[in-house]
């Protein structure tokens, strides 16, 4: 989610990661509009992201099958 900060909002760090399934053709074109690449795209980064993304799959899970009221979500 992304949102505008309002004027008594303290700045704070943020990480945005976009997927792309083309990631070497949006990459090149980033490159030729002027980005500026700070980390290189790696194999490792893909394999945390989707290990985080199966246990957030599994929370969500775990958490709408729960009623807002269970006493673990209080």
């Amino acid at each position: 989610m992304l949102a505008d900060r309002k004027k008594e909002w303290r700045l704070t760090p943020s990480f945005l990661q976009v997927y792309v399934s083309n990631l070497d053709e949006v990459l090149e074109l980033a490159l030729a509009h002027g980005a500026v690449i700070i980390t290189k795209p790696t194999k490792e980064a893909t394999y945390i992201h989707d290990t985080l993304l199966e246990a957030m799959k599994g929370l969500a899970s775990w958490l709408c099958g729960r009623s807002l009221t269970h006493p673990y979500l209080s």
